[in-house]
């Protein structure tokens, strides 16, 4: 299975969107989730849509132990749209681990000529263009610095050496796990 690989930042919707990300309707601007930071971590996609997570609820949704939230997802969105200027995924969305103040599930996706479209729906809500976006992930650690503030590249080298067995060792037991 080809997959799409992308290094997340600890950025919010709202702040994606003063970056210029579009997004169709506003209603979730004030929601607490649009303030919510992604983790600081790479993830792993499939590069098709898993059509086998189609059609089921919110509360299937959320039994998946690699479901995003809605920033994280949004942020993938982004990246993906400024490296090949086409919507991941096309018209299908998915469903994400966050919540609007109603209590629904908030998904995300199927592109308007306004932008992303972010919806709420309660957890017994299905469609057949909404799944959930599977992913493979790892923390991306943050990069020692010196005292003077400059980044000592010794430190840097053996933290890299660290950072890729390890990543390394989890590519190895995902492959085992979506075998």
């Amino acid at each position: 299975m080809k997959t799409l690989t992308y290094t997340l930042l600890p950025k919010s919707m709202l702040d994606l969107k003063a970056e210029g990300m579009p997004f169709w309707s506003t209603w979730w601007e004030t929601e607490l989730f649009a303030r919510e930071k992604a983790r600081a971590i790479t993830i792993e996609i499939p590069a098709e849509f898993p059509k086998e997570t189609l059609n089921i609820t919110g509360d299937d949704a959320v039994r998946f132990n690699h479901i995003l939230s809605a920033p994280e997802y949004a942020q993938i969105i982004w990246l993906h749209y400024q490296a090949t200027k086409e919507y991941l995924y096309g018209y299908y969305w998915s469903w994400t681990s966050s919540r609007s103040s109603a209590g629904g599930l908030v998904f995300l996706g199927g592109f308007a000529s306004g932008g992303a479209l972010v919806h709420g729906r309660g957890p017994s809500h299905s469609d057949s263009t909404l799944g959930v976006a599977l992913s493979r992930q790892g923390v991306v650690p943050s990069v020692p610095l010196s005292s003077s503030s400059s980044l000592d590249l010794g430190r840097l080298e053996n933290h890299i050496t660290d950072v890729s067995k390890k990543v390394d060792h989890l590519t190895e037991l995902m492959e085992r796990h979506f075998k």
